[in-house]
């Protein structure tokens, strides 16, 4: 039941191509060397296939970037006092990590003084030194 209907479509398969396949040209090269090719024997034939050139979908920039790309640079003065603002939110930043690291010695050093377990202690003491030296390091 199943072979004849395979049979079937490869005949209908094979009867669908085109003619044109079916037409082969067989050339000789300059060298004797044999060339088979569906196109006719002759002088090459040049075929050029012209590709529109097309914008691409974005469109490019956006009317904000192009806006951007146009102001000027920033002066020097205008960099310097940026640069000092910078500076001193760096500052600030650095004394509230300080804070925070006298306060978790504070801490360790609290836990170390009320006691601990046998293995626990060694961590505490370890803690309490990378504090210390992150403090002698860093703060004043």
């Amino acid at each position: 039941m199943r072979r004849p209907s395979v049979i079937l479509f490869a005949a209908l398969l094979a009867a669908s191509t085109p003619a044109a396949a079916e037409t082969i040209h067989h050339c000789t090269g300059e060298n004797g060397e044999s060339a088979f090719s569906d196109r006719p024997c002759g002088a090459p034939v040049a075929t050029g296939v012209a590709v529109p050139r097309v914008r691409p979908p974005s469109g490019g920039l956006r009317p904000g970037e192009l806006a951007l790309l146009a102001e000027p640079r920033e002066t020097k003065r205008h960099t310097a006092r940026r640069s000092r603002a910078a500076g001193k939110s760096t500052q600030e930043r650095q004394a509230y990590r300080c804070r925070e690291k006298r306060r978790s010695l504070e801490a360790v050093s609290a836990e170390l003084r009320r006691g601990y377990k046998p293995g626990r202690g060694e961590k505490l003491r370890r803690r309490r030194r990378a504090y210390e030296d992150y403090l002698s390091t860093f703060c004043r």
